[in-house]
C-alpha cells in the first residue's frame, strides 16, 4: 500500500494527483493520502482507479476519475 501523510497545509487537487501518479509509476495498487484527520482511500481494479474518503473540497472518486481518464490502460 501507498500511504503518504501531508503535513502543514491542505493539499492541492494536483498535489494529490501527482502522489498518486508516482504511487502508480512504482507499481502500487492501493493508496491512502491523508492530511490531519482527513483521509483518501484509493485502490486500482480491473484497470480502473475507484475512490473515496476525503481531503477538504476533494474527494477519492474525484482523484480517482481525473487519474482515469488521463491515463492509458495499466
Amino acid at each position: 500500500m501507498f500511504e503518504y501523510y501531508y503535513e502543514g497545509r491542505c493539499p492541492s487537487f494536483r498535489q494529490v494527483l501527482n502522489k498518486v501518479r508516482e504511487g502508480l509509476r512504482l507499481g502500487y495498487r492501493k493508496f491512502e493520502i491523508s492530511w490531519g484527520e482527513n483521509m483518501i482511500e484509493l485502490e486500482l481494479f480491473n484497470g480502473e482507479l475507484y475512490g473515496h474518503g476525503w481531503i477538504r473540497r476533494f474527494g477519492g472518486d474525484d482523484v480517482a476519475k481525473e487519474i482515469n481518464k488521463t491515463r492509458i490502460g495499466v
